[in-house]
């Protein structure tokens, strides 16, 4: 028969019960702090900093060249992202993305904030002439990728017409 002593079994709960309660208090102190370097929760306002435009247009024989300008506004590194131009396809109620885009080329895995990033995208003419069901005029852009870091919850998309420079209108 084992013996143990009143005040050696108080004690060891004394010390189980302080060691029980700072353990929960450093977890429950822990899970209340943001996460360090995390995006903000609402990322649509930092994605919508990140502007694409056109800055050139040519017109060649073989199709059509855009020169694009990528401009990160964000306060947050744009990592791993790909950016699209196709056309958008005419229906009957008005136009709808097109799931053939091409990407643009010259693009860069980690953009700084307020870096700027020159862009080239080219459309065979096979891609849209004679097709009356593209809008040829108004190249849409698609661009995915990251905020900050490459995490699921800083994954972002964003679309929109490029608009082409005033001097070649």
């Amino acid at each position: 028969m084992i013996v143990i002593k009143k005040h050696t079994f108080r004690r060891y709960f004394a010390i189980s019960g302080i060691f029980i309660t700072l353990s929960f208090l450093n977890i429950a102190g822990c899970s209340s702090l943001p996460p360090k370097n995390e995006v903000s929760s609402d990322i649509s306002a930092e994605v919508d900093k990140i502007t694409i435009e056109i800055t050139n247009v040519t017109t060649l024989p073989e199709g059509t060249s855009y020169s694009l300008r990528l401009t990160n506004g964000s306060s947050h590194v744009i990592k791993q992202n790909v950016v699209y131009v196709s056309y958008l396809i005419k229906i009957s109620n008005g136009r709808t993305m097109n799931n053939a885009k091409i990407e643009a080329s010259d693009n860069k895995l980690n953009i700084k904030p307020n870096d700027v990033v020159p862009l080239t995208a080219f459309i065979p003419k096979e891609y849209y002439e004679n097709n009356p069901f593209l809008d040829s005029e108004t190249p849409y852009f698609e661009i995915k990728g990251y905020l900050h870091e490459v995490t699921e919850m800083n994954q972002f998309g964003h679309s929109g017409p490029l608009n082409k420079p005033i001097s070649n209108q």
